[in-house]
């Protein structure tokens, strides 16, 4: 039995041995740029979710920036991210008060993981969004890979950015930024025009990714896609695990798995066991 918990969640081997691997939903299971396997599902159950109509709603700042707080809310517009009604997400921040004018979006965010800051810790909701935290806060709602760990920036040899680098290389294939003297500038504030550029383009991935259900459809994964579409998913559960019998299937730390669930493919990575 293969089990993922979470799609965030958690991924257990069971004929031989056991193996439980921590998963994170993708957006794409292919190279960066591409968008193969359409995902879909409801908001709370996986943190890729469907866009808005138009961009209603979204703002870009004031004198050409914009901050954490505005970014955030975009984020949860663009990407419809909701939690049933009447459960609220908790206050994780000391720095933001609850009568603030985007509490529910970074409250939604943070429930979502877009926000990746300690329980009790401070958001600085009214700093300045850069590059860094636009690259990697936009890659981890889209989810792109890339084919290999090769990288056009400067700042690539610079172990204070081994996490970000997947998603710097995104934001310059995807043109959202343009280096500058051959860096990427993590620090560097975005501008209007660029935050404005970068949400339209994940409007549009989106919306690539709908599925019309009046057609027969067909999936390409990329080659270090592990495919379990020949097994029998056993259940996806309302605490988002999914289960699948799978005996001679294994998984490892890093592998990226695909299954499906009505018919839908759910691409899934392990974080860790």
């Amino acid at each position: 039995m293969i089990k993922s918990v979470k799609r965030l969640g958690a991924a257990v081997l069971s004929a031989v041995m056991m193996l439980t691997a921590v998963a994170t939903p993708l957006a794409s299971a292919a190279a960066e740029g591409t968008f193969p396997e359409s995902v879909t599902g409801e908001t709370e159950n996986n943190n890729v979710v469907t866009a808005t109509a138009d961009d209603s709603g979204l703002v870009y700042g004031d004198n050409g920036t914009l901050t954490k707080a505005e970014w955030l809310h975009d984020l949860v517009t663009v990407f419809d991210m909701k939690v049933e009604e009447g459960d609220p997400p908790d206050n994780y921040f000391t720095d933001v008060a609850y009568d603030s004018e985007y509490y529910d979006d970074i409250m939604l965010a943070t429930e979502f993981g877009v926000v990746n800051v300690e329980a009790g810790g401070e958001l600085g909701p009214d700093d300045t969004v850069d590059r860094e935290y636009a690259s990697v806060t936009l890659n981890f709602c889209l989810g792109f890979q890339l084919d290999d760990d090769t990288y056009t920036f400067s700042e690539s040899s610079d172990e204070a950015y081994a996490d970000e680098l997947t998603a710097f290389q995104v934001a310059l294939n995807r043109n959202w930024f343009a280096l500058s003297g051959g860096a990427f500038l993590p620090s560097k504030a975005i501008t209007s025009a660029e935050a404005k550029a970068m949400l339209s383009d994940a409007q549009q991935v989106l919306a690539d990714a709908q599925i019309d259900d009046t057609k027969e459809g067909t999936f390409e994964f990329a080659d270090y896609v592990i495919d379990f579409t020949p097994y029998q998913v056993v259940e996806f559960d309302e605490d988002n695990t999914v289960t699948i019998y799978a005996p001679d299937k294994k998984l490892a730390v890093g592998d990226t798995f695909v299954v499906y669930d009505q018919e839908l493919p759910f691409c899934i990575h392990c974080n860790g066991y």
